[in-house]
């Protein structure tokens, strides 16, 4: 249950208008999924790595994709308080495509049955956060930055439109 609540409101996290017009609940809503991930991995270190149920290959998976997460939301959370957005940004970015990619390893089979193609589904999602950020720094190199909010922001700059 957890873990469906977290997809749903981190979702709505990157959706460029709630940001803007909801900036409070934004901040709140982070702190909390911020809270939920590290809840959601504690549990998921518990049971695929201290007790696994198919053995070390599994809790070696389960170990790389935890680490990958919690790494990613701790970057995060660092570079919000240092007042860097883009970073911020980027590393919520790779938090929620590991995310994904842990729900798309469970709906693909347990780690003792996976086949090939559904190890390459499983990379093919973990590649799309990291997609994702390189394509808006391209746009953002290619239109010119624009700081909707001011030069001396410090924010994340936006594409021109």
């Amino acid at each position: 249950v957890v873990g469906a609540l977290f997809l749903v409101a981190g979702a709505m996290q990157f959706q460029a208008t709630f940001r803007a017009r909801h900036l409070t609940t934004h901040r709140w809503n982070g702190r909390a999924l911020i809270g939920a991930g590290l809840l959601i991995t504690s549990s998921g270190v518990y049971f695929g790595v201290v007790i696994p149920a198919a053995g070390i290959r599994e809790a070696l998976i389960i170990s790389a994709v935890s680490i990958l997460f919690v790494t990613s939301l701790v970057n995060g959370a660092i570079a919000i308080r240092k007042k860097d957005v883009q970073r911020h940004g980027e590393w919520m970015t790779r938090a929620f495509a590991v995310a994904i990619l842990e729900r798309v390893g469970e709906r693909v089979g347990h780690p003792a049955r996976r086949t090939g193609v559904a190890h390459i589904a499983v990379v093919a999602v973990g590649l799309q956060g990291q997609l994702a950020i390189s394509a808006n720094d391209h746009r953002a190199d290619r239109a010119g930055a624009v700081d909707p909010l001011g030069a001396r922001s410090g924010r994340w700059r936006w594409p021109a439109s």
